[in-house]
């Protein structure tokens, strides 16, 4: 059995083949690239979608030919597989979501009697989240700071670009790049936000702030692919007074969002524990769909 991670790596199969030609071949699609593309075309500029659109069209030749050579594919989400079995023998289609370490990433309650701080978490190479981000800052971070004064945002991810590092300093934005473990930045945060929008996938992020405990506001795409429960599991908001506001009640009722994140962290604990997923794709290995649970 040989499992490849991510489209682009598929080109190597024709090298398993000759060396492994009975191995069960299974690719792994983190995220459907023409997908996340045709989304990022339908909110770009004028300008830029003649050149997006042609390589969109490029990268779907490629990936949908990639998925018809594996002998099975697992997507990340119910969101995606419909996506790939519109080109694929469903017999050959799976779902496996993202997981998460529940010992590593462990519960804690939120500190009630300190200054409000949100943190954002996302590597910035993924583009989406250098949009998401600026978006944030320039349109509802003031909102939540003319309620919030002693508010803090704390950005988190390697490699931000210069119009990231620009903010830092800016109404108590902190810009912190990469950190090698950001537990203790979790732990001592009020509000993960997740405004994302566009692209792909799903975020591990979303599952790590659910185990630590950390209440998560979040647009639709931002928790794609986990199946949560707005109210439950994550206050979701998509326009920018809906951000601020959904922030705004989240500081405002910190019992409320407590419980919202201990629901959080049961959705986890029942659903995504890296021993259910682990399951779930050794059943993708055995090709046995009644294991899959």
């Amino acid at each position: 059995m040989v499992q490849v991670e991510h489209t682009e790596l598929g080109r190597y199969l024709p090298v398993i083949r000759r060396y492994s030609p009975n191995a069960r071949t299974v690719l792994d699609e983190l995220e459907i690239s023409y997908a996340a593309k045709e989304r990022l075309d339908m909110n770009g500029e004028p300008e830029q979608l003649a050149s997006v659109r042609r390589e969109t069209k490029r990268i779907k030749r490629f990936e949908i030919g990639i998925w018809q050579d594996f002998d099975a594919v697992v997507a990340m989400s119910n969101i995606d597989q419909p996506i790939v079995e519109q080109h694929v023998d469903k017999r050959k289609t799976w779902t496996v979501p993202n997981g998460v370490d529940l010992t590593r990433f462990a519960f804690h309650p939120r500190a009630t009697n300190s200054a409000p701080r949100l943190i954002f978490v996302g590597y910035f190479l993924h583009h989406p989240n250098v949009v998401a981000v600026m978006h944030f800052c320039q349109s509802v971070w003031p909102n939540i700071r003319k309620a919030h004064p002693d508010a803090r945002f704390d950005v988190i991810g390697g490699s931000p670009p210069d119009e990231i590092q620009a903010l830092d300093g800016r109404e108590g934005v902190r810009v912190l790049g990469f950190v090698p473990d950001v537990r203790p930045y979790m732990e001592a945060s009020s509000v993960m936000v997740v405004p994302i929008l566009s692209g792909g996938g799903t975020r591990l992020k979303v599952l790590e702030a659910f185990a630590s405990g950390v209440p998560v506001m979040s647009t639709l795409l931002g928790c794609a692919g986990i199946d949560v429960a707005g109210g439950s599991h994550v206050v979701l908001a998509e326009t920018d007074d809906e951000m601020s506001m959904a922030v705004h009640r989240l500081l405002e009722n910190p019992r409320g969002a407590q419980e919202m994140a201990a629901g959080a962290r049961r959705l986890v604990e029942e659903e995504y524990s890296w021993e259910i997923i682990g399951k779930r794709l050794e059943a993708v290995w055995r090709n046995d769909y009644e294991g899959l649970g």
